[in-house]
């Protein structure tokens, strides 16, 4: 099969159509760790361009094996003109869970512990989501002899950090087959990813740095779930001695230094990292800050390299005010603002074990019941979009606008009527008070909202992070309902299959809909991108009318990037929303290289 025949080829490694950067963040998930960054003092401000010749950059080879040639790239030499030094601080809006990259999704877990790690693969996207370029990272190239085959050549003179008990040693072929069964497996409930990868049937070492892979059927979201931000790749040694919860260890740009619970998290620049001349940071420090008023206040007094502006639960003038006061005090800052997230949406859902959710009339109700556009200009500030099931701001799948369900709240009571509800019902709401779910303000919004429009009652129950994790978002519990902030990823087998199915790994709401089931199947196995587009529609119209979920909206972002702060504008999803401070850099500012 020629690589203009191959559908992962011709979907997800396609030239981006600008090479041009921002002083950008790209994070766009609601108050998830806003990835504010502040310096602290560095000496060295010399700058670094790593050499090339012939278009390519060379590592240090690894246990006697050449290194590969590095591409002309900026994932793997950084921002031109980039500065060695200084330390780059952000601040997470909730605690760290965990450090293990396949059992974990809430942001703050994921941001503490990618930036020990490396994946197979990177999506590199400088513009629309159409715009998709697959880069490899651990993998320098790559072959497809057929649909269900995928032959992987690994980099060589790449090692894991040299840090007890993994000391150094090579990235190798069993290190990729160790992680893939680990990602496979279904004896674990935590982990996160089983179900994007249950179709590979087996991986094959063929020597130290070549593995085949063999898949049950076509899969067209191949490419994007090997290069999801949780597909990193960790160290067999520390998952065996039950520290990859607490030490995280692996191929990336930082070494963990110190982690200070509850407070923060330290980190030092891997000096025999295999991109040469990176990460430019010397160190970087993320710093639990639960507060919201407390991040805004270090942002003014320059002690945070980038911040946002709060738009959920904000008028236009709130927002406004905002970003007034960050000019006042931040000479030169520059505001980045997106019309909503690729990352994110925002949505109410029942639980279908918990009446009277069980009944499709009640939660059809509530999607006819809420008031999209009062919402968007009382509670954004103008800065939101409506959304289907997958977010509006992912071009190649977003929903059809005229497929979205309108405000009826004349249909609305007529629905409850017919379940038996005229005068509306009493229920709580289990929310979340992490920033990055924003359950806590989005659920009091939704409760007012409901309550005014057809009489329902929503009590607020806020239960602590990782209890509302367990309790609600792994449906441990039985919840009613819940609102919140949640993921909405690159390729929307995720999105979909995995929190829809039966068979899904995120399934939490006790859906069973034989066919939904068979429309999410045939979709992940369809290769042909128009038709995998229709049957991607049908089924987020199966979803909503069915009341399986109301998708409320996906928010703007507006990120504040003092001048000093130089972070590649790659505006994607969840794929590589947090990987990408290895070829970022400061430029002066409080803790930059030439303070």
């Amino acid at each position: 099969m020629s690589a203009d025949d191959n559908y992962w080829e011709r979907w997800y490694k396609r030239p981006a159509r600008r090479r041009g950067f921002l002083q950008l963040s790209g994070m766009t998930a609601v108050g998830a760790a806003a990835l504010a960054v502040v310096g602290c003092g560095d000496d060295d401000d010399d700058d670094v361009t790593p050499t090339t010749a012939g278009g390519a950059t060379t590592t240090t080879p690894a246990a006697g094996d050449s290194a590969s040639p590095l591409p002309d790239h900026p994932f793997y030499k950084g921002l031109a003109g980039g500065k060695r030094g200084g330390k780059y601080v952000f601040a997470l809006s909730e605690d760290v869970i965990g450090a293990d990259p396949h059992s974990h999704e809430e942001p703050a877990s994921l941001i503490s512990a990618l930036p020990a790690y490396n994946g197979l693969f990177f999506p590199w996207v400088e513009g629309p989501p159409t715009d998709i370029e697959i880069v490899g990272e651990l993998v320098e190239k790559w072959e497809q002899p057929s649909d269900t085959e995928l032959i992987l050549h690994l980099r060589k003179g790449v090692t894991y950090q040299d840090v007890a008990p993994v000391n150094g040693r090579p990235f190798t072929s069993k290190d990729v087959l160790y992680n893939m069964e680990r990602m496979r497996d279904t004896t674990r409930p935590e982990n996160r990813l089983r179900g994007m990868f249950d179709v590979i049937e087996s991986t094959e070492a063929q020597d130290d740095y070549t593995v085949r892979m063999k898949l049950s059927q076509s899969f067209a979201p191949l490419f994007s779930n090997l290069a999801f931000t949780w597909a990193a790749m960790v160290a067999r040694e520390v998952v065996e001695a039950g520290d990859i919860e607490k030490t995280p260890i692996g191929t990336g740009a930082f070494i963990l230094d110190k982690w200070d619970r509850g407070v923060a998290l330290y980190w030092k620049r891997n000096p025999n990292y295999w991109k040469p001349g990176l990460p430019l940071f010397d160190e970087i420090e993320g710093q639990i800050i639960r507060d919201r008023a407390v991040r805004d206040a270090k942002l003014l007094a320059k002690e945070l390299d980038a911040g946002s502006v709060q738009v959920l639960g904000s008028s236009k003038e709130t927002i406004e005010k905002q970003m007034a006061e960050v000019r006042d005090k931040i000479s030169g800052v520059s505001f980045v603002e997106t019309p909503g997230a690729v990352t994110s949406m925002l949505k109410v859902y029942g639980n279908l074990a918990v009446k009277p959710f069980d009944d499709p009339r009640v939660r059809q109700a509530i999607t006819f019941a809420m008031p999209y556009d009062q919402m968007i200009q009382t509670y954004f500030g103008g800065r939101a979009m409506r959304t289907g099931p997958s977010s509006s701001a992912n071009i190649p799948w977003a929903m059809r606008s005229a497929d979205l369900p309108p405000t009826d709240i004349a249909k609305a009571k007529q629905l409850l009527n017919a379940a038996g509800y005229p005068d509306g019902f009493k229920t709580e709401a289990w929310v979340s008070p992490a920033g990055s779910y924003g359950g806590a303000i989005l659920g009091p919004i939704v409760a007012g909202l409901l309550k005014k429009a057809v009489g329902i009652e929503i009590e607020i129950k806020q239960l602590q992070d990782a209890e509302w994790l367990a309790q609600v978002y792994r449906g441990k519990g039985a919840y009613p309902m819940t609102a919140q902030v949640d993921w909405s990823f690159d390729d929307p087998d995720r999105t979909l299959r995995e929190y829809y199915s039966s068979k899904g790994s995120a399934q939490h709401q006790n859906i069973n809909d034989a066919e939904l089931d068979a429309l999410l199947e045939k979709q992940r196995a369809e290769l042909d991108t128009k038709a995998r587009q229709v049957l991607i529609q049908d089924i987020q119209k199966h979803i909503i009318d069915n009341g399986y979920m109301t998708p409320l909206l996906t928010q703007g972002g507006i990120t504040a990037i003092p001048p000093w702060t130089h972070i590649p504008d790659i505006r994607t999803g969840n794929a590589n929303s947090y990987r990408t401070r290895d070829i970022g850099y400061l430029d002066g500012g409080p803790r930059g290289p030439s303070a």
